[in-house]
């Protein structure tokens, strides 16, 4: 399966470009025993030849923090006292972060991303979660609407720079 994924990511420059990591970087992540902040990944795959379809990496906290920063909003899952660089603002309790989501370029437009986006959101009403947040970036439409679609709403408030939009769905 990690040769698969990596091959993915190798193959496809859309991917590349979003994921903003290196082949290096994504095998040291699916290679990695120990677990942060609950994260985790999920794949999308078949059933009969083992394809991978797309995956999503994720986590789900109990709190993350929302941090005032020169350059903007941000919002984290370790805590940090304030200083002259950023003010705690806001907590923001029992939320699920998509962190990243990539679809093969054979399948997308085939409902992958939104079959990874309802399983996130089922596993995270399990585990006690009240919101999702993802972000996305303000020139990729493709995204934005799939998270629209999905019941995301863009918080202006939150969307750290003008490159980045972040999004919130509450699944209480």
């Amino acid at each position: 399966m990690k040769e698969q994924i990596c091959s993915m990511f190798r193959d496809d420059e859309e991917i590349q470009k979003r994921i903003c990591k290196t082949e290096a970087e994504i095998r040291t992540i699916l290679s990695q025993q120990n677990v942060q902040f609950n994260r985790q990944m999920f794949v999308c795959r078949s059933q009969e030849t083992s394809k991978i379809y797309g995956f999503m990496e994720c986590q789900q906290g109990d709190t993350f923090y929302c941090y005032k920063y020169p350059e903007g909003v941000r919002i984290i899952q370790k805590y940090c006292p304030d200083n002259e660089k950023s003010k705690l603002i806001e907590t923001i309790q029992s939320m699920g972060y998509i962190e990243k989501i990539a679809v093969h370029k054979d399948y997308r437009r085939h409902g992958i991303s939104q079959a990874l986006l309802n399983y996130f959101e089922e596993k995270s009403k399990l585990n006690g979660m009240h919101r999702l947040m993802i972000h996305a970036e303000t020139n990729n439409q493709k995204a934005i609407n799939a998270y629209t679609k999905a019941g995301f709403v863009i918080a202006e408030a939150y969307s750290h720079n003008k490159e980045i939009l972040t999004m919130f769905k509450s699944i209480d």
